[in-house]
């Protein structure tokens, strides 16, 4: 997921909060926050991990959450070994989705403005 870091309806927590919710006792999960270094700076990148490694480092969750920050190559180099896509209302993701489709389908992009962002909960958690 590309951070949404100035957007003024970022997804971020919602999208933290419900990989969490779903995912806290799966170790077969993982989730890459990406931050696009060039626009939101080493100091956000910084604070970010800081944030991250507090919520990991106080719990027991076997899932895991991961900072990575760079350019748009990096980016790219992340997404080729990813399985999912999260987007959000930057501008860069239209770019990283149009990379994913070269993949033929390998990456499932999810949108994180949706209530519910991952499928193959969302059944279950509509009956809540």
């Amino acid at each position: 997921m590309a951070v949404d870091y100035n957007d003024h309806y970022s997804v971020l927590e919602s999208v933290l909060d419900e990989f969490i919710c779903n995912y806290y006792n799966d170790s077969q999960k993982e989730i890459v926050l990406f931050v696009f270094s060039e626009e939101a700076g080493e100091r956000y990148l910084e604070e970010l991990t800081g944030i991250i490694n507090d919520i990991t480092a106080e719990s027991h969750m076997k899932a895991s959450i991961h900072v990575k920050g760079g350019g748009m190559s990096e980016a790219k180099e992340c997404l080729a070994s990813a399985n999912h896509l999260i987007i959000n209302r930057m501008p860069c993701t239209v770019e990283l989705m149009c990379f994913a489709e070269m993949f033929g389908g390998k990456i499932e992009v999810l949108s994180g403005v949706d209530s519910i962002i991952f499928a193959e909960n969302a059944d279950e958690r509509r009956k809540e």
